[in-house]
């Protein structure tokens, strides 16, 4: 397993997916933290269920996809190109 991981860590284009989908979290977290949201609430907004909330409030980061990431950046009406950028 430890192989796996640093086989993935050491590709440019896996560093660059994490780093993406951090910046996307990060963006979703705020929102919700700045807008004292229930993840029930924001789950609602960004037309998820409530677990996928959790799973971005929780830094579940192999759970999501960068597209999820990026429609649900988009439903709280943030740009994802410039909040990943």
């Amino acid at each position: 397993m430890a192989a796996v991981v640093k086989d993935h860590m050491d590709d440019p284009a896996g560093l660059a997916q994490r780093r993406i989908k951090t910046k996307l979290m990060n963006a979703i977290i705020d929102y919700i933290d700045d807008r004292e949201l229930t993840q029930s609430a924001a789950a609602e907004i960004m037309l998820v269920q409530r677990t996928r909330v959790n799973d971005v409030c929780n830094g579940r980061i192999d759970s999501m996809t960068i597209d999820a990431l990026v429609a649900m950046t988009a439903r709280l009406g943030l740009d994802p190109l410039e909040t990943a950028a």
